[in-house]
């Protein structure tokens, strides 16, 4: 059986005396628990208390000490606005911890809301700018996710952490009320808009003022750029990942070491929302080393994604799995889906999202998990 590893906000388990027990019943041995996320509006279908949580901002779930902000560019924000707390991280792992469930932070870094500088957002080559991103050319950028990946492993002492975002957005990622299905922009017109033109990618492009000709000429043909342009485009997205991926991993490593989470000689595991696709943008990005696992998207449960990753990776593969719609809580399906996903290669399964999950697909995703325990598929 592989492992199974249950997504939650740590508004999800404060304030639920019943929370833990759910998430431990669906079979899971870890919980990926929302330390750092951008904005977002969240059912709460069980919770004694409450039924939305409306996070309004990108928010750090721990206390954000001014001593190592104070001088940063980019910063985060608290959530005690809507979870009562500054450190509300801390106090679901520890209610988590204590059922037995190891908590592994789970970090949004790219993906945030248009509170952030838009200086440092990704550009397309229109001049349209991405204001729920950040450009990890920018060195600003990349002190930050350094600094947070920093303070959560200091301050939130996790078993692990997972990253989400380890690279730029790109222009498929929904924004407030998204309007633009309408467009009819296909893969190769979303990867078009998706090169950044900030003013620190620029710097690295041999050409950007044909690297931009290219591309704006390019959106809505069918075509793709010449082949000079992608190799120049392409380059700068790689180096500048691997740049934000090499910070991430120096900080995750040297603060884990250090840190209480590690006090028993236990090593942290580190894993990344991975994509074998060079040109995988947003979520999960182009990040297939120096990590300890990689979690491919499999909301379709198609194995493609998994497949790819597995045959790129030396590492543990992770599928990341939903049960939310258009998934249907069909404790079969699930099952079925969930073992072909093994097959392809997954090590692991990341189910998202156990608080946002009515009781009617909590008990799918229990069943189905059993069935692969017990080898019923």
């Amino acid at each position: 059986m592989v492992n199974a590893v249950a997504y939650l906000y740590p508004w999800d388990v404060l304030g639920d005396p019943r929370a833990v027990d759910r998430v431990a019943a669906l079979g899971v041995n870890r919980v990926a628990l929302g330390a750092s996320y951008h904005a977002v509006r969240a059912a709460t279908p069980l919770h004694p208390r409450h039924r939305i949580v409306h996070a309004t901002h990108g928010a750090l779930y721990l206390p954000v000490p001014e001593r190592r902000w104070a001088t940063a560019a980019i910063r985060p924000r608290t959530a005690a606005a809507w979870t009562g707390r500054d450190d509300s991280f801390a106090a679901a792992r520890d209610l988590l911890r204590a059922r037995g469930l190891e908590v592994d932070a789970w970090v949004v870094l790219t993906h945030t809301d248009p509170v952030t500088p838009t200086g440092f957002a990704p550009r397309n080559a229109f001049g349209d700018t991405y204001g729920y991103g950040l450009c990890p050319a920018f060195r600003e950028v990349r002190d930050y996710a350094r600094t947070l990946v920093e303070e959560v492993m200091r301050a939130g002492a996790p078993d692990g952490l997972i990253v989400e975002a380890c690279g730029p957005m790109g222009a498929g990622h929904q924004s407030e009320h998204e309007k633009t299905a309408g467009a009819d922009w296909d893969a190769l017109d979303e990867r078009l808009l998706s090169i950044c033109f900030c003013a620190a990618c620029t710097d690295l492009m041999a050409d950007p003022g044909g690297a931009r000709s290219a591309v704006t000429a390019a959106v809505g043909t069918g075509r793709f750029v010449p082949d000079e342009v992608a190799a120049d485009v392409l380059a700068v997205r790689s180096t500048v990942t691997a740049a934000l991926r090499d910070e991430v991993v120096f900080a995750a490593r040297a603060a884990g070491a250090a840190g209480a989470a590690r006090a028993a000689g236990a090593a942290g595991r580190l894993g990344f929302f991975a994509d074998a696709d060079p040109w995988a943008v947003g979520p999960a990005a182009h990040v297939r080393e120096k990590g300890d696992f990689y979690i491919a998207s499999a909301w379709d449960a198609s194995i493609s994604r998994v497949a790819a990753l597995r045959a790129s990776v030396t590492g543990r593969v992770a599928a990341y799995v939903t049960i939310l719609p258009p998934t249907v809580p069909d404790s079969d399906r699930l099952t079925r889906d969930w073992q072909g996903l093994i097959d392809a290669g997954a090590d692991e399964l990341h189910v998202y999202h156990a608080g946002l999950a009515s009781a009617a697909r909590l008990d799918a995703a229990a069943r189905a998990l059993r069935n692969l325990k017990e080898g019923n598929p």
